[in-house]
């Protein structure tokens, strides 16, 4: 089995040096979320990520190995910066890939290192997948 959905992040810092989560949506999803939990054996592949924002920033893809714990630990396994206001557009050849072991992990994407107030937005391409390759 095969998907592949899209990730669409905001969020609005109000000054520079600052960091958060981006609130998360989804055409594929209802309502809004902060963090992507996928079924016991299934992999998340990130493929692309498309960032733009009226300031710069850089753009955290994170993992916690056990999101259901009550303060969860996230690692940051990717991360990209968009230098100034404008846009940036990236496609992995070898895409970023988390395993999802037990069902209790999850990824969510998260900003640090605004350069001032404004609005950043984030556009990830994932592909869930349960075969091996």
């Amino acid at each position: 089995m095969r998907w592949l959905f899209t990730v669409i992040g905001s969020a609005s810092p109000t000054g520079p040096g600052q960091s958060g989560d981006l609130s998360l949506a989804s055409p594929d999803v209802h309502g809004p979320f902060s963090s992507v939990r996928l079924p016991k054996g299934i992999k998340a592949k990130v493929w692309a990520k498309r960032l733009s924002g009226t300031v710069g920033f850089t753009l955290l893809v994170q993992f916690s190995p056990d999101a259901t714990a009550p303060s969860p630990s996230w690692t940051t396994i990717d991360a990209e910066r968009l230098a100034a206001a404008g846009s940036l557009s990236l496609e992995k050849r070898r895409p970023i890939v988390a395993h999802f072991k037990t069902g209790n992990e999850a990824l969510k994407l998260s900003y640090a290192d605004t350069t001032g107030a404004g609005t950043i937005y984030a556009v990830v391409e994932v592909e869930a997948s349960d075969e091996d390759e």
